[in-house]
């Protein structure tokens, strides 16, 4: 039974995580986190900075007329 709490926990902390970083991609800043992550080297973990150029290309695909003329 406990290696069954020990997977839902994970899973529960994989769920945070995506939602997390489904929310970086819809705001405004998102990028300037993510992107500021990546040239600072603030995380070592290879999955943490794929999620971060998946935020990275979300902005240039979806926001990038917003961003051309705001910046």
């Amino acid at each position: 039974m406990e290696s069954n709490i020990t997977f839902a926990s994970i899973a529960c902390n994989v769920f945070q995580a995506l939602v997390y970083f489904e929310q970086l991609k819809e705001s405004l800043d998102g990028w300037e986190v993510c992107a500021e992550a990546l040239a600072k080297g603030v995380y070592s973990d290879d999955h943490v900075k794929f999620f971060c150029f998946q935020v990275l290309e979300h902005q240039i695909k979806f926001r990038y007329l917003y961003l051309a003329y705001c910046l």
